[in-house]
Parts: C-alpha cells; sequence; structure tokens
C-alpha cells in the first residue's frame, strides 16, 4: 500500500512517531473523520549554490542545518570544512548557525535571524527546498540551498 510505503520513508529519515491508518486518507474520510487542509506552500524560485560558494559564504551567513539530530554526529564540518570553520567566530556561529530539523522548523523558525541571507542544509539536498518555501511563506528571503546537501562537501 502506498501509504505504509510513505511511513516507511519517512521512518527512514528518522522519524519516530509515526502511525499510518489502514486505507489511508480515503479509508479517514470515509470513516467520517474530518481532514484538514492548509493553503500550500508558495511557488519561489529556489537559489542552489554548489559546495564551493557555500565555503565562501560560511562566514557570513546564516547556516540553517535541518538535518534530523542523530545525524549531526557525523561531523561533516569539522571533517570537510576544518579551514571555513576556524575562520568563523565563535560568536557568528553562535548566532547565525542553527541546528533545527525540519520537523520542529514550524515551532522554532522565529529563533533564524533575517539581518543575513540564508543558506539551508540537509543531508543530500532533498528536503532543504521544503525549509526554503516555508520559510519564504513566513516573510524569509535571500534563501539558498546547498544543491547535494552536506554529502556533497564530500564528494
Amino acid at each position: 500500500m502506498l501509504y505504509e510505503r510513505a511511513a516507511s520513508l519517512v521512518v527512514n529519515r528518522g522519524y519516530t512517531n509515526v502511525a499510518t491508518f489502514s486505507g489511508g486518507i480515503p479509508a479517514w474520510k470515509n470513516a467520517g473523520h474530518a481532514l484538514n487542509t492548509s493553503r500550500a506552500l508558495p511557488e519561489v524560485k529556489i537559489n542552489f549554490i554548489d559546495t564551493e560558494e557555500f565555503r565562501r559564504r560560511f562566514s557570513t551567513n546564516c547556516v540553517l542545518d535541518i538535518r534530523i539530530p542523530s545525524l549531526y554526529k557525523q561531523g561533516v564540518y569539522s571533517q570537510h570544512m576544518r579551514h571555513e570553520v576556524e575562520q568563523t567566530t565563535r560568536e557568528h556561529r553562535m548566532k547565525y548557525h542553527k541546528k533545527m530539523p525540519l520537523s520542529k522548523l514550524p515551532k522554532s523558525y522565529k529563533r533564524i535571524p533575517k539581518d543575513l541571507p540564508i543558506i539551508i542544509v540537509d543531508h543530500n539536498g532533498k528536503q532543504s527546498k521544503l525549509a526554503a518555501k516555508f520559510l519564504a511563506d513566513k516573510g524569509y528571503s535571500d534563501l539558498f540551498c546547498l544543491k547535494g546537501g552536506l554529502m556533497a562537501l564530500g564528494q
């Protein structure tokens, strides 16, 4: 079933509180349950940057890491960007480098500063576009996504 496959994909991304409703949305509606829908996120032009541009901007932009917490332990920055990290002040990293899993973005996005361009990074470049659309909908501009995600740094 499609809904089981979708749930499996979500679990594989690290989410733990996942359930399915047998029969999916049609069965949910047939059972008389309400179906809340909200407006779709806006279609916005997403600007992608490559790893070289990311390295150049690392110390002067806001970096939003939307990976799940278990992926933070991979140490991508320390492995592949030692020089860039050393060139960035601790104060800048504390204020402008945010770890905020995509699932927490709706409740925590107001902690993201608006005074610098924002580079959104994820594991492999597949979720950052959704985060960029969400932030654009909340009034953020000057948004960029790292093409290929942080895994592209090791290539």
